[in-house]
């Protein structure tokens, strides 16, 4: 079956990786569906997606929007519904606002933000700036802790992903690696302290954070992974940014990245030092 719209190729894969193809067969009908019920008109795909049919929309009095629908997940996911009451307990500080829902087609009207902050020429250490201040907004927001899932969930995750993965590509980490990995998500585990949890994006990087339209320097997450749990998981992610400047001495520069974490933040050292390796890794 022809698509009226274009589809970015990686969606595309991924839908017959997942084999899924009545999904992508249905797509077109599922957008005309969402116009009526949402009174929107939507446009051609955005690129960057791997995950979801990403476009933008127009309502019916010009407001700007964004239509998402996301790919069938795999028996027992819960990924969208997760997305969803992320966004519901976000209500749009620091986090881009959700206007509809329909649970059933896994679809969601986002706001429009602008570009990335990634494009946006600032140097890194402005942009990590720019990121703690959006994340601060996420982090104190109130949430109903048995709605997310946890920091106890997302270290059996990094347990299973990182011994799976590491097979899977035929062992390119070390055994010696393997046993440090082991041994930091060991100590994370110690380390939980659910009374101190808070809502945390879990992918805060420079490509998921977007200009607010019309403001001069306001910015809003996109794409959250959202769990409850402590702040050093976000700033793992900042430790696993921006590669090259790890090109060379990477273990200095990486010692300077976490003490400024450190400094912006109050978080702390060894925490956030122990994320961001697990993140690289």
């Amino acid at each position: 079956m022809k698509q009226k719209r274009s589809i970015p190729e990686a969606v595309i894969r991924r839908v017959k990786a997942t084999e899924k193809q009545a999904w992508l067969e249905q797509l077109d009908n599922t957008i005309e569906t969402l116009e009526r019920q949402w009174h929107i008109h939507v446009g051609d795909a955005l690129p960057g997606g791997t995950h979801a049919f990403v476009a933008c929309a127009e309502q019916e009095d010009g407001s700007a929007r964004v239509l998402k629908i996301h790919l069938p997940e795999e028996t027992g996911s819960d990924e969208f519904a997760n997305e969803i009451r992320f966004l519901q307990a976000a209500n749009g500080s620091g986090y881009v606002t959700m206007y509809a829902v329909d649970m059933d087609k896994k679809a969601c009207l986002l706001e429009r933000l602008g570009q990335p902050l990634s494009k946006e020429g600032y140097p890194v250490r402005e942009q990590i700036r720019i990121i703690f201040k959006t994340l601060e907004n996420i982090w104190q927001t109130p949430a109903d802790p048995s709605l997310l899932p946890d920091g106890k969930a997302s270290i059996a995750w990094f347990r299973s992903f990182t011994q799976s993965a590491n097979e899977a590509h035929g062992h390119p980490c070390s055994s010696e690696l393997m046993e440090h990995t082991m041994r930091l998500l060991q100590s994370r585990e110690k380390h939980l302290r659910p009374e101190t949890y808070l809502l945390v994006h879990g992918d805060a990087n420079a490509q998921n954070i977007l200009h607010v339209p019309g403001t001069e320097n306001s910015y809003k997450l996109i794409d959250a992974d959202g769990l409850l749990y402590e702040k050093a998981y976000d700033l793992g992610v900042l430790m696993r940014e921006w590669r090259s400047e790890y090109l060379h001495d990477p273990l200095a520069q990486g010692i300077r990245r976490c003490e400024y974490l450190h400094h912006l933040t109050g978080t702390d050292k060894q925490a956030i030092w122990d994320w961001g390796f697990l993140q690289c890794i």
